[in-house]
This record gives C-alpha cells, sequence and structure tokens, in this order.
C-alpha cells in the first residue's frame, strides 16, 4: 500500500529536503578576508597611495580622505626608515599589505583607529573559526573585536618589525554588525601604519523550511514503513 500526498510520498520528500540541506544550509561558508591593502577584489596592492577596500580611518592627525586608509609602500613619506640599529618595517605583501590614514606625511596620522566593518545575520556563530591572524603596528596599539580588546603591542618597542600573532574568541562574535579595530596608542606622530591579515570562515544558518520539508519526510517514512509492517 502507497501513501501519497500530492504524488509525493515521504521518501521523495525527505530525499528533496536532504538536497536542499545540502545544496543550501551546508555548502556554501562564508570567508571574510581582513587583511589590510585589499583592493575591491581581494587582491592584495603593493604600491603606495592604493585605496585600502574595507579599513576606514577615524581620528588622525592630517588623514589624506576620510574615512578612507591606502597602503603605505617605499615610495611614501610616510614609510618607516628605522632608526640606526633597529629593524625597519617589513615588505608589503603577499598576504597583506602596511596601510595608513595618510600614506604622504610622516606626521600625518598619529593616534588614529581603523576598522572593518561586517555582518554575520543569516549566519551561523556556532560554526565561525578566525584562521591565521596576525598583526603589527608602529608605534603602539590594540586590536579589538566589539569592543573587546583582543590584544596589545607596546610603545616603544619593534612591534613593526614582524608580525605578532592575534588570537580572537568566537565568542566575541555579534550576531549581526561586528566592528573589528586597530587603535594606535602612544603615538609618537612620526611614521604611523598598521598591518593585520587572517580570515574569518562561518557556515550559514540553515532554514526553517528545509527542516520542515526534512521532518515531514520522516515522518511519512516512518508512517509507510508502519503501514507496511501491518500488512
Amino acid at each position: 500500500m502507497k501513501i501519497r500526498m500530492f504524488g509525493i510520498n515521504g521518501f521523495q520528500i525527505m530525499a528533496m529536503a536532504l538536497g536542499l540541506m545540502t545544496t543550501n544550509a551546508f555548502a556554501s561558508p562564508k570567508t571574510i578576508n581582513f587583511a589590510t591593502g585589499q583592493d575591491s577584489n581581494g587582491n592584495i596592492q603593493l604600491t603606495g597611495n592604493s585605496l585600502d577596500a574595507n579599513w576606514k580611518e577615524s581620528n588622525a592627525v592630517s588623514p589624506i580622505s576620510p574615512p578612507n586608509s591606502y597602503v603605505v609602500a617605499p615610495n611614501n613619506a610616510d614609510w618607516g626608515n628605522p632608526p640606526s640599529g633597529l629593524p625597519g618595517w617589513f615588505s608589503n605583501g603577499p598576504d597583506s599589505s602596511w596601510i595608513a590614514p595618510n600614506p604622504n606625511d610622516a606626521h600625518g596620522n598619529g593616534n588614529y583607529t581603523l576598522t572593518y566593518t561586517f555582518n554575520l545575520a543569516g549566519y551561523d556563530l556556532n560554526t565561525a573559526s578566525f584562521n591565521n591572524l596576525q598583526w603589527a603596528i608602529d608605534d603602539g596599539g590594540s586590536v579589538q573585536l566589539n569592543g573587546h580588546t583582543e590584544a596589545s603591542l607596546p610603545t616603544p618597542g619593534d612591534s613593526w618589525a614582524a608580525f605578532h600573532p592575534l588570537s580572537i574568541p568566537v565568542s566575541h562574535l555579534a550576531q549581526t554588525i561586528n566592528t573589528l579595530a586597530i587603535t594606535s596608542i602612544g603615538s609618537d606622530t612620526n611614521i604611523e601604519a598598521a598591518r593585520l591579515e587572517g580570515t574569518l570562515t562561518i557556515s550559514p544558518i540553515p532554514e526553517p523550511e528545509t527542516y520542515a520539508m526534512l521532518l515531514a519526510g520522516l515522518g511519512l517514512v516512518g508512517f509507510i514503513t508502519r503501514r507496511r509492517k501491518s500488512d
């Protein structure tokens, strides 16, 4: 005996639901690249004065075009030439570049803040994973996510000489708008820039309709199985 609903049996409903869950709910994780120095296509720019597509500045001494930030390279006045005996900035690329509000003025940045805003509405925070996070800054500063201080580097020091590891708990993420920030602290207002790289991977929240279809299919399959056993 076959039980049908609108010409579709329970096995077909369950197969359709499983197909939707595979293609829609679990197959398309989102990756957010936090790297400084990207263009609008996600390419890392190495040339000075290139517009950063994601990081926005505030509170700089003399920014070029607020709230924009720009790649700093060796041809810029703001590039970190070290004092005698100290290491200098490491080269731009391959996965990020130095950025600042004003790469053309060694004294034009000061205690600025750079922010990267992203929206996780529709994504499952339980699936979130930060990967390969690291950062550097000249002079000193801190990294915050949604107001939580995740790391800090002192002034004076050699915070600009190499990348420093960065760890961010996924519990600090918000379900909607998130703000990742780099803040310059204790600036000497002479040659300032920051650099960060790493990604966040997160999966979408399964659609309620998909679960409803799956439950309906399972219920019908169970009903069919019981009827067959009773026949």
